[in-house]
């Protein structure tokens, strides 16, 4: 699953969950990678929340504030339930992917498709690679 996710309106990142089945084992391991070119704590806040939910939670009098929102992780136990409940599930922790870092102020989402590329090609070339602005600028060209 790739899953994009904008940001304060104004930012990208992307949460990436890969899916292992052992048939012999009948474990389903789910991993799950995020990507935040700022490298920046307040984005990845956003982040986990998309990934985890935003829970209800109650005002004065015991009445509702907010109805919560469900989180990725919560469709991921759903999809196991109604797709693979005769495997158990493990999901690992978050990993985050540090490379490759955003220079500028505005080739988050031009990183965020490479990245996501990256992942479903199982390719891991973009995370091994300082990204230049000349090599955004020609990410670009390929996007069109």
């Amino acid at each position: 699953m790739v899953h994009s996710v904008n940001l304060s309106a104004n930012h990208w990142g992307l949460i990436t969950v890969r899916l292992y089945c052992d048939v012999a084992t009948k474990i389903l391991r789910v991993q799950v990678f995020m990507y935040e070119p700022l490298i920046d704590e307040e984005y990845r806040e956003q982040m986990i929340a998309v990934w985890e939910g935003i829970m209800k939670h109650k005002g004065k009098n015991n009445v509702e504030e907010s109805e919560g929102k469900e989180g990725l992780i919560d469709f991921v136990k759903r999809w196991h339930c109604a797709s693979a409940s005769g495997y158990q599930i493990t999901i690992s922790p978050v990993e985050w992917i540090e490379t490759p870092q955003q220079a500028d102020a505005v080739s988050c989402g031009v990183l965020v498709v490479g990245q996501a590329y990256s992942s479903l090609t199982e390719s891991m070339r973009l995370q091994e690679h300082r990204v230049l602005k000349r090599d955004v600028s020609v990410m670009r060209l390929r996007m069109i």
